[in-house]
């Protein structure tokens, strides 16, 4: 895994490329959940031989469900480093809501490739009939992401007491309609 400079971010930054995880992404995939500060308002960090489980357990889910399990690798800069994983992980069909989420490695965060990326993610998520709703959870204490999310167009969503947010969790979702009616109005400053 190379290691990202200022000149691989710069034009490019806004603008990630996504591919999905294969299996010589596991040292990428390690970096970031056995690492106490990406992991810092997720969960607890993963020790070595959990990452690798993990890995092993998504590298085998991958694919198989066009909705949820779908990981990608975040590419950044002209040089596409990897600098990070998104991806769709639970689906109601019921609700046909899907959630999206991300981590990066420190050399992607604050440089935009968090918004392109997570704009992709969501492009890509109702490109699926089945999706009328994609939400994003995370600890309140995240104000990158609460910050990022609005800013793409997210909301606070209401399928959680009434829009009223927990003192564990926050989510905030876009539905269907309101992100396809005019993708570049949902982009703010």
């Amino acid at each position: 895994m190379s290691i990202p400079t200022p000149e691989t971010l710069s034009c490019e930054a806004e603008r990630p490329r996504l591919r999905p995880l294969e299996a010589g992404d596991e040292a990428l995939f390690h970096a970031l959940y056995t690492n106490p500060e990406t992991m810092r308002y997720i969960d607890e960090p993963w020790t070595p031989v959990a990452a690798a489980k993990r890995f092993r357990e998504v590298i085998r889910r991958q694919g198989k469900s066009p909705l949820c399990g779908r990981f990608l690798i975040i590419l950044g800069g002209s040089a596409q480093t990897p600098l990070g994983i998104c991806g769709m992980t639970h689906y109601d069909p019921v609700t046909m809501r899907i959630e999206v989420g991300m981590v990066l490695l420190r050399e992607g965060r604050r440089s935009g490739i968090g918004r392109g990326a997570l704009t992709a993610l969501v492009d890509l998520a109702f490109e699926e009939a089945q999706v009328n709703e994609v939400y994003a959870r995370f600890a309140p204490q995240n104000v990158a992401a609460r910050n990022l999310v609005t800013r793409i167009g997210f909301e606070p969503s209401r399928a959680v007491n009434n829009g009223e947010q927990t003192s564990t969790m926050s989510e905030y979702s876009v539905s269907r309609s309101i992100w396809c009616i005019d993708k570049t109005t949902n982009i703010q400053g």
